[in-house]
């Protein structure tokens, strides 16, 4: 098989990136070369054979779910085949294709759904499908069968040779067998999966593992029958997938046909059937997708967000605070600091289309140390628990003092400490019981502690304890919104 290491080490990056601590990530980045060159000498040779899952269950969302995760190594094969199959098949995709494409996320979705329901009469209807346990229930012939299809093509065009169709085909298969695990779940975690959900119940010949870039890839293209069915078949105009969820925009009666022939094309062409329940509703009372519900000129959050918002910050609270007779304490590593970040800015991110500024109002009324831990600027949120655009020490100690006014700000400098703007150094040996007497004083602090570099040979400094007295009254109840000029970033 033809392979160029650059390409290797690409799909290594792209592995890489938001996995870099896992062991896994380590392990092969330790000896990256060398794993590098032994991944390219087994596919070059054509011996390449799959290492076994790691199996285990995830429960960071709505559901738990079982999760067969890839060896490193493999998922370095599966970035490099998908780069190329890929630039392959996906100019055959519909434009209002959506999920695991670059620059089609769900607010891609939702603003072309929404934009749909201004050009059609408000009379109108939607019909919203699903396929039932969509992953688990993909034919694995039929879909080598769709991906020959594409090669094949691909060789008429002179965009790929044979050979190279044929050692795509070749590995498509191998990474399509019914995957080993090298560990099995508990029957205390498998109890929290429904059957059907298990890859395990799964009859031979079917089902892919969830959350695999290549899985991702392979439901693409089979679904992608149903759109090309459904846009040139069924001529509808005003249709939007995104995975196994997908919405169509007409007449009633029409949908009522579309939907028999649908559920018709579904079982005789990819051996997959519709959810039980018909969703035949009028465009004006809202559309409930991807986590939103559409309206013709707004957008509002669904509830069940807003409660797992409420729900992660909850239990980040709980897992991350303790509670002393004088008041509240957090201990703040790196990865608790990145964690309460990414949960904060991600549930953002979602919130922003449907402008719901008033639930992070509530959820900071809810959690007022949240009014401390982020802020506004130029109408973005930004962390305070630590200063990535401090150009130096100067800078990182105006920040903290900033933000933490009512606080008493520890600095650690070496193998010291500073209060405040005060420039006397104590010990970093006395650090310890001065934060004791704080506590027993009943006045807040944040101790801000070195934690590697930042650039320029300049320290990154961080929040690394935040206590907060049982007399500390919050003086925001939002975030705190300050202009570039209020303080020297």
């Amino acid at each position: 098989m033809e392979v160029a290491i650059q390409q290797l080490y690409q799909a290594y990056k792209k592995c890489h990136k938001g996995k870099a601590k896992t062991s896994q990530a380590q392990s092969y980045s330790a000896k990256l070369i060398d794993n590098i060159f032994a991944t390219h000498s087994v596919l070059h040779s054509n011996t390449y054979q799959p290492q076994p899952y790691t199996c285990f269950v995830a429960t960071n969302g709505v559901k738990p779910r079982e999760i067969y995760a890839a060896d490193f190594s493999d998922r370095v094969v599966h970035h490099w085949l998908v780069d190329k199959l890929e630039k392959i098949i996906n100019p055959k995709f519909i434009y209002y294709s959506y999920a695991n494409q670059v620059g089609k996320g769900t607010h891609f979705g939702v603003n072309a759904l929404q934009k749909m329901l201004r050009k059609v009469n408000t009379d109108n209807y939607y019909l919203q499908l699903d396929i039932h346990n969509f992953f688990y229930s993909i034919d694995k012939k039929i879909l080598l069968s769709l991906l020959a299809k594409y090669l094949k093509n691909a060789i008429k065009k002179h965009s790929i040779h044979p050979e190279q169709a044929k050692d795509y085909y070749q590995l498509c298969a191998k990474i399509l067998k019914r995957p080993q695990a090298k560990n099995q779940l508990s029957d205390a975690q498998l109890s929290t999966i429904p059957p059907h959900k298990q890859l395990r119940n799964i009859i031979a010949g079917k089902g892919l593992p969830i959350r695999n870039i290549t899985s991702q890839c392979f439901g693409n293209v089979y679904l992608n029958e149903l759109d090309q069915f459904i846009k040139h078949e069924l001529n509808v105009k005003y249709f939007v997938r995104f995975v196994d969820d997908f919405v169509l925009l007409g007449k009633q009666s029409e949908l009522q046909h579309w939907q028999q022939a649908i559920e018709l094309f579904l079982q005789q062409k990819l051996c997959l059937r519709l959810k039980p329940g018909t969703l035949l509703k009028p465009i004006n009372s809202g559309i409930d997708f991807l986590g939103y519900i559409i309206y013709l000129h707004y957008q509002l959050t669904r509830k069940s967000v807003i409660h797992n918002f409420y729900q992660k910050l909850k239990k980040w609270h709980q897992d991350n605070h303790i509670k002393t007779k004088n008041g509240v304490l957090f201990q703040l590593t790196i990865d608790k600091i990145t964690h309460i970040n990414s949960l904060f800015f991600s549930y953002l991110g979602h919130f922003k289309p449907a402008k719901a500024h008033k639930v992070l109002q509530q959820k900071i009324q809810q959690f007022p140390w949240l009014s401390l831990f982020f802020y506004q600027q130029n109408n973005q949120y930004r962390s305070t628990l630590h200063n990535k655009f401090a150009d130096n020490f100067s800078q990182q100690l105006n920040f903290f003092n900033y933000f933490f006014q009512d606080f008493v700000v520890i600095t650690q400098i070496g193998k010291a400490f500073i209060l405040g703007n005060d420039t006397t150094q104590k010990p970093i040996r006395q650090l310890t019981a001065y934060l004791k007497i704080q506590q027993s004083n009943k006045q807040s602090y944040v101790f801000i502690s070195e934690q590697g570099y930042a650039h320029n040979r300049l320290k990154q400094r961080r929040v690394r304890q935040l206590f907060i007295a049982n007399h500390q009254q919050f003086t925001h109840n939002t975030p705190h919104c300050i202009s570039s000029q209020a303080i020297s970033l």
